[in-house]
């Protein structure tokens, strides 16, 4: 097949979503399709040396409009060709209205990859005007041939906001799983991500470590980049509750510092009240780290079928109970158990394979396009 994927900050962004979309690029090429990337330009901060091909192209077109939300394609339809399929990511941006009306009038189908903007946690803040987005989301998502999801939890999300959705796509993003392997021995539980204590769970896993008795605390290190001031008010809640000498934020670490951090550790902190997919978490589980798990995210009902973590809900009793769990837990059998996990359920020719069988029978069916 042939495939054009856009978002305007392809390259000029280092994010999950752009981890993502680079990601599968480099899966479908390497499964012998075709694949373009369309983007609006910018300092190139993507994608990374892992998912570079040679058989990918990347183009960068004229835009319009000042912010996420108004940035917009000029011309569009003049950037793809008959035979393809157009792949949208994310969602609430005009530049996905844009693109959906130019596929369709080039009667070429379209999928959605929404990348979790239609949890709750983010519509509750979704800016005016919230009714005229709704409509404009739905009209692209009722329109779309298929939305590819990376579990079927996601389903309810979609069909609240486009009852009548394209066919849903189930396939998360693959992971191989290396020779790297976790060790422990560092004395403290990781986390690493950027720092939105709301979405990350942060606030209530600081409250939880505040409810253990002094000597049941562990140490925690936090890394990771600030984002919207989150990074200091984290700090400030470690300070207000007293947690100084157990708990440390710090920034970014990448490359091999992150490797070694992540190894070293005594287990991994997943504690975020929704998350698309979790590339952080994934990760750990394939080192073999053993792990705590908010359960209310999406890969939490897979975890718990194969029993590779330990799952606790989000709130401050839940992620104490969960951290006396973890500390108890046979950490080489949970490790093992997540690696294991991983290697079954994210390897990258399965989920390609269902992808694109699950999108050639929408198109088949006349969804779209």
């Amino acid at each position: 097949m042939q495939f054009v994927s856009y978002y305007p900050r392809a390259v000029s962004d280092a994010s999950g979503v752009t981890e993502a979309l680079w990601a599968w690029a480099a899966a479908l090429s390497d499964a012998g399709h075709e694949v373009r990337v369309l983007h609006a330009g910018g300092t190139r901060r993507s994608p990374d040396s892992r998912h570079v091909r040679a058989a990918i192209t990347d183009e960068a077109i004229e835009h319009r409009g000042r912010g996420r939300t108004s940035h917009r394609p000029v011309g569009f339809g003049r950037h793809v060709r008959p035979g393809e399929v157009l792949v949208l990511h994310e969602g609430w941006v005009l530049s996905n209205v844009v693109a959906a009306r130019a596929a369709r009038r080039a009667g070429i189908p379209y999928v959605v990859t929404p990348h979790g903007v239609y949890e709750p946690g983010i519509m509750r803040h979704l800016k005016q005007p919230r009714q005229l987005r709704l409509v404009a989301e739905r009209w692209v998502l009722e329109r779309a041939t298929a939305i590819h999801l990376f579990f079927a939890s996601e389903i309810p999300l979609i069909q609240a906001v486009a009852p009548r959705a394209g066919t849903p796509l189930i396939a998360p993003i693959g992971f191989d799983v290396g020779e790297a392997t976790w060790s422990g021995g560092g004395g403290y539980l990781a986390w690493i991500g950027r720092y939105d204590p709301d979405h990350k769970g942060l606030d209530v896993l600081l409250d939880a470590i505040a409810t253990l008795a002094p000597d049941e605390r562990p140490t925690v290190e936090l890394r990771g980049p600030d984002f919207n001031g989150g990074y200091g008010r984290t700090l400030a809640r470690i300070e207000r509750l007293g947690l100084g000498p157990w708990v440390h934020a710090e920034g970014p670490v990448g490359g091999t510092d992150k490797a070694a951090f992540l190894a070293r550790s005594d287990g991994y902190l997943m504690p975020s009240r929704w998350e698309g997919y979790g590339i952080a978490l994934v990760e750990n589980l394939a080192i073999g780290a053993p792990c705590l798990v908010s359960d209310a995210i999406h890969i939490a009902a897979p975890i718990a079928d194969a029993s590779a973590a330990i799952l606790a809900p989000p709130t401050a009793a839940g992620l104490a109970d969960g951290i006396r769990r973890l500390s108890a837990a046979d950490a080489a059998d949970l490790g093992r158990r997540g690696r294991e996990f991983v290697r079954e359920v994210f390897d990258w020719p399965t989920v390609v394979g269902a992808f694109v069988e699950g999108l050639e029978r929408a198109i088949g069916s006349g969804r779209g396009g």
